[in-house]
Parts: C-alpha cells; structure tokens; sequence
C-alpha cells in the first residue's frame, strides 16, 4: 500500500460535512444535532418565523385566515418551514427553487 490513511474525523464532524439524507425524519435529526452541539458550545440560536402572505389575491381573501391555506408540510412550500432555527455561520441548502433571478435556486448552500 503506497497510500497512508490519515484521521479525518474532523473532516466530517457533525457540523461540517455536507450530509445527504434519503428522508426528511434523517435531516431533521441531523439538523438537531447539530443546533444542539452548538448550543451547547454557547452559540446563539435564533428562531424565524415565515411571514406568509398572499399575492394576487383577491378582494374574498382578505376574509381568509392564511393559516389555513398555507400548507403544514414542507413538502407542499418549497421546502420552506413555518419555523427555522439557526444561528451565526450556519449553512443552509435550498429544496427547491424559490427565485431563479436572485440565484435562490435548488441545491444553493449560503
């Protein structure tokens, strides 16, 4: 063997590597993990909440309560949750295309 393998757990520490999960239950968890490890590091965990609203609509929807029409699964709004916890430094990878002009398109990591 010419090749010495090297320790490369840092390399994929929780929070480090980009991780790819067949489920959104997988993605969740890792997510937790890793908002808990930094937690506990003393990081700040800020909480956003989606500021839904319609467009377009018409004069019959100012009487709806958008909560109902809003979809509960994130499967159903471009991958976007009503809640987002994250904190300073973290990465966030889009589900979906959300605007293709500004560049937040499926696959973009900021």
């Amino acid at each position: 063997m010419g090749r010495l393998l090297q320790d490369t757990s840092d390399e994929f520490a929780t929070d480090k590597a980009l991780r790819v999960y067949p489920t959104n239950q997988q993605v969740n968890d890792h997510n937790s993990a890793v908002l808990n490890l930094y937690r506990n590091n003393g990081a700040r965990i800020y909480k956003i909440k989606a500021q839904d609203q319609l467009v377009h609509a018409t004069r019959n929807a100012d009487n709806v309560d958008i909560a109902t029409i809003i979809p509960a699964d994130i499967n159903k709004t471009g991958g976007l949750p009503a809640e987002l916890q994250i904190f300073v430094g973290a990465k966030v990878m889009l589900r979906s295309n959300i605007d293709v002009s500004k560049g937040l398109v499926n696959g973009a990591i900021g």
